[in-house]
């Protein structure tokens, strides 16, 4: 995933994967490098919302890393 605004945890470190940065439309992206696990997209069944709920989980996960660190 991609995201405009880039996104660091609230004490200022770095979150993995996310050191990519691209330009697209003349902005600047932060890339998000994350990996389906195998089986974990179920094609015919899957779609644009089951995505935005795995980018919600990663976000959450990010977040929760924040706190205990």
């Amino acid at each position: 995933m991609v995201v405009r605004s880039h996104v660091s945890r609230s004490n200022g470190s770095i979150i993995a994967a996310t050191e990519a940065r691209e330009h697209h439309l003349g902005r600047l992206w932060q890339r998000w490098s994350r990996h389906l696990d195998p089986g974990q997209w179920r094609a015919g069944i899957d779609c644009v919302e089951s995505y935005l709920a795995i980018v919600r989980r990663e976000l959450a996960a990010a977040a929760r890393l924040a706190a205990v660190s």
